[in-house]
């Protein structure tokens, strides 16, 4: 006795390796999909002022420019880093890169406007020179 053999096609096989195949095609796009929130980027910006700010300076806010919702970055593989060529601790205005340098790398620069504020001292009266300085005649103003 001889087996023949079937010339159709096994269309068990082929439905699945097809619905495999969509499958692989649909998991891997959606990773690379994956997308950073503008949200994080702002507050890697505003955790960076925040950082520079040295003690005994009293920031009243820190607010970062708004990212064109158009612009899409993926996914960064790494932590962002950030940096500025801001040389003032003390300063109303900054403008701070972030950046990644995993897979896929991107930056982008972003506005951030901070209001800080800082106790001073300041003169009551006029001050001659060689007077002692005394609470009568100063005061610390923040």
């Amino acid at each position: 006795m001889t087996l023949k053999r079937s010339k159709r096609p096994n269309f068990a096989f082929l439905f699945c390796l097809i619905n495999l195949s969509i499958w692989l095609l649909v998991s891997n796009s959606s990773l690379a999909m994956q997308k950073h929130s503008h949200e994080k980027i702002r507050n890697a910006a505003i955790e960076f002022v925040r950082s520079q700010i040295p003690e005994g300076v009293t920031i009243k806010s820190i607010k970062a420019g708004k990212i064109d919702s158009r612009i899409n970055f993926q996914q960064c593989s790494q932590a962002l880093e950030t940096s500025s060529s801001n040389k003032k601790y003390i300063a109303k205005n900054w403008t701070v890169g972030v950046r990644c340098s995993g897979i896929p790398s991107w930056n982008i620069y972003i506005p951030v406007k901070a209001q800080l504020t800082q106790k001073m001292l300041l003169s009551e009266t006029t001050i001659t020179r060689g007077e002692l300085l005394t609470t009568q005649n100063i005061k610390f103003v923040a």
